[in-house]
């Protein structure tokens, strides 16, 4: 019992380590199947997960992404409308590099927009009809969020499905707890 209210009563230290982890990208479909842009993995503490706010953050890193068609469809998503496979850059970071050592934040993956599965389709945004999707190596893909085009997002009338030269911003619809 004791232990439950000292975790409750927890106040952000702002030294970590990372407890949780929330990531979401700006990406642009490109001709070809291909895409660019930008990740962004942000980092909080263990009692974010408690009790959300800015407080509990402690770093961001930055990454670039270019991904081109696997050629091939990727299990996990039959219907998705656009696969890559996606080379990712650590760009910038205020993380301490120790943080960042898993091979995962370098790991090539692969990436993907498609429907909605039924369980994030009942708390999408208004402006979000597709989700989007990852995985690395040869896993399935996994839904990870929500689609959503610059344009609905400033009340400008949303291009029809994924289209090209267009940005979007994929939304995330989980944290993931680094513990």
């Amino acid at each position: 019992m004791l232990l439950s209210l000292l975790v409750a009563c927890a106040t952000p230290s702002g030294e970590g380590p990372p407890g949780w982890a929330v990531a979401y990208a700006n990406v642009v479909p490109e001709a070809e199947g291909s895409w660019r842009g930008h990740q962004v993995w942000v980092f909080y503490e263990d009692g974010w997960s408690r009790q959300p706010g800015a407080e509990w953050h402690l770093c961001t890193l930055l990454q670039g992404l270019e991904g081109s068609s696997p050629g091939q469809a990727l299990e996990g998503c039959p219907e998705c409308i656009s696969l890559v496979q996606v080379q990712v850059q650590n760009i910038e970071s205020d993380c301490p590099e120790a943080w960042l050592q898993d091979p995962g934040f370098e790991s090539d993956l692969n990436m993907a927009v498609g429907p909605l599965p039924d369980d994030l389709a009942v708390g999408a945004p208004d402006n979000s009809s597709l989700g989007w999707y990852s995985s690395y190596g040869d896993e399935p893909l996994s839904p990870q969020g929500y689609t959503t085009s610059e344009a609905a997002l400033s009340g400008r009338e949303a291009p029809q499905g994924f289209a090209e030269e267009q940005p979007y911003t994929l939304w995330p619809a989980y944290a993931w707890s680094l513990r």
